[in-house]
C-alpha cells in the first residue's frame, strides 16, 4: 500500500509540475539573427558536460540585445528540461538594491560581486552541471564573478539589420520598393544595434509618405530618438562624476583623436586617463581603434552629446562644451 501511494503522489506531483512549469520569458516579436548567438552562447556554455560548474558573462553595449539572447537560450532550455530548476532574475543591479526578492540560472545586468552575495550565489555551493548566465556592462566584474568566458556579442549585419528593421517598419522582412534607399540610411545609423533598429522601424511606420520619412530621419540624426537614448543613459548614469566629466570631453572633442595626444592633454586638465579612459573601455563606452584612435559607438556619442545639449536648449553659449 505504501509503494502504491508513493507512486501516486510522484504522478500527481509530476503532473502538477509539468502544468506549473511553463515559464516563457517574453522576448521580440521578431528574433532576427538569434539563432546564431544562441548557438555561440550554448558552445560557451559547454552544456553537454555535467562535471562542473560553468558561468558565461554577456557583455555588449546597451541596446544590442544582451537580454535578448539570454531570454531566448532560457526559454529552449526550459522547454527541454535539461536541469531540475530554472530561473530567470532580471534587473539584478537595480534587484539588489532592494530589502528582499533574489534566485538562479539566467541573471541579467549584474555588475559586481556583491549582487551575487546578496542573492546567496556561490559556484562552490552549486551541482557540476549547473549554468549560471549573466548579462554585464562592465568588462571589470568579470573577474570578481568568477566568469569562465565573456561572450562579446555581435551588432547585426547589414542584412540582418535590414530584416529587423523592415518587420518593425513594413511588417514583412524587406523594405517596401519605394522606400530601400532610406531605409538604407536608417539600417547605416543603427550600426547594428537591434534597439535602434526596432524603435526607429516603429516609429516611421507611422509616417505616410516617402516626404515624411526624410523629414524624420533629418530630424533623428539632430535630435535622437528618445528611447534610444533613455536605454544608453544607463551606462552614463553609473559612472561617478569624474568618470562622466572625461566621458562627455572625449565624446565631443577627442573621438578620432591619437590616444597618446589625448592623454598628455587630458593629464593637464587633471585627469587620470590611463586608469580612467581603461574603465571607460571595459564599460563599452569608449574603444581604441587599430591606429591608436579613441573611437565611440555613434549612438553612444550622440547620448553623450545630447547630454550637453540639455544644459541649455536654446542657448548654445550657456552649455558647458561647444563643438561644431
Amino acid at each position: 500500500m505504501a509503494r502504491f501511494e508513493s507512486t501516486l503522489i510522484e504522478k500527481v506531483v509530476g503532473e502538477v509540475a509539468d502544468k506549473l512549469n511553463h515559464t516563457h520569458l517574453s522576448v521580440t516579436d521578431h528574433l532576427v539573427g538569434i539563432d546564431f548567438r544562441v548557438q555561440k552562447l550554448s558552445g560557451f556554455l559547454k552544456l553537454r558536460s555535467n562535471n562542473d560548474v560553468r558561468i558565461v558573462a554577456i557583455w555588449g553595449i546597451g541596446g544590442i540585445g544582451k537580454t535578448t539572447v539570454a531570454k531566448a537560450l532560457f526559454n529552449r532550455m526550459h522547454r527541454t528540461r535539461e536541469f531540475e530548476g530554472s530561473s530567470f532574475l532580471r534587473d539584478v543591479r537595480e534587484t539588489s538594491m532592494q530589502p528582499n526578492g533574489f534566485v538562479l540560472l539566467v541573471l541579467d545586468d549584474v555588475d559586481n560581486i556583491r549582487q551575487l552575495r546578496a542573492l546567496a550565489i556561490n559556484r562552490d555551493l552549486l551541482r557540476p552541471g549547473s549554468r549560471v548566465i549573466l548579462t554585464i556592462r562592465d568588462l571589470s566584474s568579470t573577474t570578481s564573478l568568477q566568469v569562465d568566458k565573456v561572450y562579446k556579442i555581435e551588432e547585426l549585419n547589414e542584412d540582418e539589420s535590414f530584416q529587423l528593421f523592415s518587420w518593425h517598419a513594413f511588417r514583412r522582412d524587406r523594405p517596401v520598393e519605394d522606400y530601400k534607399s532610406l531605409s538604407k540610411e536608417v539600417v547605416s545609423y543603427s550600426k547594428g544595434l537591434p534597439l535602434v533598429l526596432e524603435i526607429l522601424g516603429s516609429h516611421l511606420s507611422s509616417c505616410r509618405d516617402i516626404l515624411e520619412w526624410r523629414s524624420e530621419l533629418e530630424k533623428l540624426r539632430k535630435f535622437p530618438h528618445k528611447d534610444v537614448q533613455g536605454k544608453l543613459t544607463l551606462s552614463f548614469n553609473s559612472l561617478d562624476d569624474k568618470l562622466k566629466v572625461l566621458f562627455l570631453h572625449i565624446a565631443c572633442f577627442f573621438v578620432g583623436m591619437d590616444q597618446d595626444l589625448s592623454i598628455k592633454i587630458l593629464k593637464g586638465c587633471g585627469f587620470f586617463p590611463e586608469s580612467e579612459i581603461g574603465v571607460l573601455s571595459r564599460r563599452f563606452l569608449v574603444t581604441i581603434d587599430g591606429y591608436n584612435r579613441l573611437m565611440m559607438h555613434d549612438h553612444i556619442k550622440d547620448k553623450a552629446r545630447e547630454i550637453v545639449r540639455q544644459e541649455s536648449p536654446e542657448e548654445p553659449g550657456e552649455r558647458s562644451r561647444l563643438w561644431h
